[in-house]
């Protein structure tokens, strides 16, 4: 996955919150592919979305992926 620049430290937080790469790599499993095809703004927002998401101690990374769907 190559993410554009402005989008990389969202991406690192979301890393952060979740606390294990395990967790990060089945939260990214869950995702759209289309997502990451996304334009840098709409990726952006996509990851805001997932960060608030995770900050506020959701785990079910199906409802996180579907959260992101709607968004798109």
């Amino acid at each position: 996955m190559t993410a554009p620049a402005m989008v990389i430290p969202v991406v690192q937080q979301v890393s952060n919150a979740l606390c294990s790469s395990e967790d990060f790599a089945e939260l990214l499993a869950c995702l759209p592919d289309s997502f990451f095809y996304q334009g840098e703004e709409t990726q952006k927002s996509g990851w805001m979305t997932i960060l608030h998401l995770v900050v506020h101690g959701e785990r079910d990374f199906e409802k996180i992926a579907s959260a992101v769907k709607g968004a798109l």
